[in-house]
C-alpha cells in the first residue's frame, strides 16, 4: 500500500517552521538587550568577538544584506527585545529611551 503525506503533516511542518522562526526571533533579540544592557552598563565581552569571529554590527549588517532589514525592522525587533528583558522597569525605562528613535 502507498503512503500519502496527510494534510495533518503539511500543517505540522507548516507549524514547525513557525515555530522555529518564533523561537529564533526570540532568542535574537534577547541577544540584543543583553548585548545592549551590557554596553549600557559598561560590560565588554571582549573574548567573545575573537572566539566567534564576529561583532554585532557585522550581524546587524549580514542581516541587512541578507534579508533586506532596514531601520524599521531593526527597531521592531529591539523593541520585541526589550519587552522580553528581564529586567526591572527603571532599567527598561533607560534602554527604551535609548531606543528611542532620533527626531
Amino acid at each position: 500500500m502507498r503512503s500519502t503525506p496527510s494534510l495533518n503533516s503539511v500543517q505540522s511542518t507548516e507549524t514547525e517552521s513557525k515555530a522555529y522562526w518564533t523561537i529564533f526571533m526570540v532568542g535574537f533579540a534577547v541577544l540584543f538587550v543583553l548585548v545592549l544592557l551590557g554596553t549600557f552598563f559598561g560590560i565588554h565581552w571582549r573574548n567573545d568577538p575573537p572566539f566567534f569571529h564576529t561583532t554585532m554590527t557585522y550581524e546587524f549588517e549580514m542581516l541587512a544584506k541578507t534579508f533586506g532589514w532596514d531601520e524599521k525592522d531593526f527597531a521592531e525587533v529591539n523593541q520585541t527585545a526589550l519587552k522580553a528583558a528581564y529586567c526591572d522597569e527603571a532599567t527598561r525605562a533607560k534602554i527604551a529611551k535609548v531606543l528611542e528613535p532620533a527626531q
